[in-house]
């Protein structure tokens, strides 16, 4: 035992190091007065880890065929494989951008403009990179703001809650959801196991693809981390595509159904216009989620009981935490631990509370406790 703590804390400690070692080196190239300064290091690490998990594919595809794994599986774990190398990328690239913007220097993707400059008109006028990506002027001809990040949106480009396009859409999942687990209850358990697969590496690509355009628009920062519920559901369910434990199960049904679909009621993107492609990807992502757990619930293969719900409790007592400090420290709201989303119920409670954060956050645990029992014996009668 004691083995293996001092292994753990020399793990840490090393880690500790590297990244001190990548954020001192990248910071003091990112401080040179050069256009491409300090995008080397980010670069070079990019190329070396992706080509160490595309060199490996060749011996994961022999292993994948020698212990019977699916090519989707194999997909997914390169997929997953690419995130995690590349983790010492994502710390450097993050240290190149907060370096260059401290000192009020332009920073990749390049914009045409120093990022100090002192014109903060806020202009409807698209990255080149995601014109190219909306082909052009047909998409500029339905939106003209179709990736236009909110910071740079005109008071009223947004769409209105519970208006005709929100309800139609809110229609679209449902039906969608409805028709879904009817066809899915009546496939066998191969075909369940494949569109199970399929299903899981969409919800994560649906997320890499949000990543990249955030990143290609310049809008990838510390507001935008997957610390959301629904941001840590993707990869629940791709995790639970492929390895199905009870917990994970309780969490999708109990935790984030519920959060989904008060996320697609109550949603806090409607500064976007309904056709741009935040708003668009938003519903799209949190439709997939809902749609997952309705269906993997209506087969049997997710299997919620009340006797277990202390495993979603446990579940939320370890992430809480950490994203309260976050929200904490970097000034976010992720989870609404810190302040309710605009039109939401959370509003109520933070009425409730007369202002007071410990007030919010009893009342607020309150309604997740009610909010989780709620389900677990609305299963139970439905189920009878």
């Amino acid at each position: 035992m004691n083995n293996v703590f001092a292994a753990m804390i020399g793990t840490v400690f090393t880690l500790a190091v590297i990244f001190f070692a990548l954020w001192f080196f990248e910071r003091m190239f990112a401080s040179k007065p050069g256009k491409h300064a300090g995008l080397a290091m980010p670069a070079l690490l990019f190329v070396m880890s992706t080509f160490s998990v595309l060199s490996a594919v060749p011996v994961m595809m022999e292993g994948a065929a020698n212990q019977e794994y699916s090519y989707v599986q194999v997909v997914l774990i390169t997929l997953l494989c690419l995130l995690l190398f590349n983790i010492p990328t994502i710390w450097t690239y993050f240290v190149y951008r907060r370096t260059r913007k401290k000192l009020g220097r332009e920073a990749w993707p390049f914009r045409g403009k120093p990022a100090g400059s002192d014109d903060k008109k806020p202009s409807n006028r698209c990255h080149p990179l995601c014109f190219f990506a909306q082909g052009g002027c047909f998409f500029r001809g339905i939106c003209p703001m179709f990736f236009t990040y909110w910071t740079d949106l005109p008071a009223d480009a947004g769409f209105s809650l519970y208006g005709p396009l929100h309800l139609c859409m809110l229609t679209i999942i449902l039906l969608c959801c409805i028709l879904g687990c009817r066809w899915f209850r009546r496939q066998p358990p191969d075909r369940q196991e494949g569109f199970t697969h399929r299903l899981g590496v969409l919800i994560l690509l649906t997320e890499l693809a949000r990543i990249g355009v955030y990143a290609a628009a310049g809008a990838l920062n510390r507001y935008e981390l997957p610390l959301h519920l629904c941001g840590i559901a993707v990869y629940l369910c791709a995790i639970h595509s492929l390895w199905k434990p009870d917990w994970l199960g309780q969490v999708l049904y109990t935790l984030c159904l519920p959060g989904a679909w008060c996320a697609l009621l109550f949603p806090d993107w409607t500064c976007y216009p309904f056709f741009g492609f935040f708003s668009l990807h938003s519903f799209f992502a949190h439709g997939l989620l809902v749609f997952y757990i309705h269906i993997q619930t209506a087969a049997g293969l997710i299997h919620p009981r009340l006797s277990a719900i202390w495993k979603p409790i446990l579940f939320l007592c370890l992430i809480v935490p950490p994203v309260y400090w976050f929200d904490r420290q970097f000034d976010a709201n992720y989870m609404f631990l810190q302040l309710p989303s605009d039109g939401s119920p959370l509003l109520l409670l933070s009425r409730l509370a007369g202002g007071n954060p410990a007030g919010y956050l009893f009342l607020f645990a309150l309604v997740v406790l009610g909010m989780m029992t709620l389900m677990d014996l609305l299963y139970r009668w439905v189920s009878k």
